[in-house]
């Protein structure tokens, strides 16, 4: 049974899971803070959740890329904190979280994309050095903004492929770019890039055998699984593919496959319904969101952007 919760006076509807193949897992969310009980777990893990920071901070360095970044460089400039309600700019955001990171004493930064608004030296030096700061463990998984120049030749594969060694390599910390796993206070934390809605046979097989330690997943992804209440934004969207994108012109990139969804994405998202205590945490889509299927229970959280992350609190 499938459960998709909503806000209510600021406060996500307590919910039973009760697939009866699945441990249950009892869980709160509201809009700072997530609290779930999950059985395996050794002991409280807490991780600030951000995603879609959209920062722009060029320099002289992007000046080469500017035929390709100026339409992102131009976005999301005019937020509004979500806690103050004044304006704010997404270096500031970003530094505002990190000093959430360390006066809430976290054990995790998660970081599951578009922290970038393109891939750019400065900005990614900036987003390092703010981290370092906190002396707080961190993960991160790439969106597609943040390895995406705009009109420049290639295919997103290609794209990803040139990107994520040139520029984003420091904030991934030595880690596979496709897949990687840690394992906190008895959580496997599991990053898998899905940043172009796809995943691969290697990704695929990475996940299946982190599944055999037994252990609660907490599952990071750029873009959210696909369930009942999803759309073309969702990874194993049965309609995603050619026919549905009518973005790519706008952004300037190779339109999506003709052929749809491939066997490894689907299966993929099959295998993570079919765990038992996973929490998925994806962005992506701008918007706050609960889902619950099969196994797993899926938090997306708000852009970032406006100095908003929400704290995830994993309980025995």
């Amino acid at each position: 049974m499938n459960k998709k919760l909503k806000l209510l006076t600021g406060v996500w509807l307590m919910l039973l899971s009760v697939s009866p193949a699945f441990a249950q897992l009892h869980y709160s969310v509201n809009k700072n803070l997530a609290v779930i009980r999950v059985p395996g777990a050794d002991s409280t893990l807490r991780i600030l959740h951000i995603s879609d920071s959209h920062i722009t901070f060029p320099d002289e360095r992007d000046k080469k890329y500017e035929v390709y970044s100026k339409r992102m460089a131009s976005a999301y400039l005019n937020e509004v904190d979500a806690q103050t309600g004044t304006s704010v700019m997404g270096a500031e955001a970003f530094a505002k979280l990190m000093d959430k990171a360390v006066a809430q004493k976290v054990d995790l930064i998660a970081l599951t994309g578009d922290i970038v608004n393109y891939p750019s030296e400065h900005a990614v030096d900036f987003v390092m050095k703010q981290l370092e700061r906190t002396h707080t463990p961190f993960v991160y998984v790439s969106g597609n903004h943040d390895w995406h120049l705009e009109g420049m030749p290639g295919s997103d594969f290609e794209q990803r492929e040139i990107w994520r060694p040139k520029m984003l390599k420091s904030l991934y910390q030595g880690n596979d770019y496709d897949c990687s796993a840690r394992v906190i206070k008895g959580v496997d934390v599991v990053a898998i890039d899905n940043s172009f809605y796809q995943v691969s046979a290697k990704q695929l097989e990475f996940y299946r055998k982190e599944k055999t330690k037994g252990l609660p997943i907490v599952l990071l992804m750029h873009i959210p699984v696909y369930t009942e209440y999803g759309d073309k934004s969702s990874m194993g969207y049965p309609k995603w593919g050619a026919a549905v994108d009518d973005s790519y012109q706008l952004e300037r990139r190779e339109r999506w496959s003709e052929k749809g969804n491939s066997q490894e994405t689907l299966d993929f998202c099959n295998e993570i319904r079919s765990t038992q205590n996973v929490i998925v945490l994806a962005g992506h889509v701008h918007h706050d969101e609960v889902d619950a299927e099969g196994g797993m229970l899926q938090i997306i959280s708000d852009i970032s952007r406006r100095a908003y992350a929400r704290i995830i609190e994993i309980r025995p």
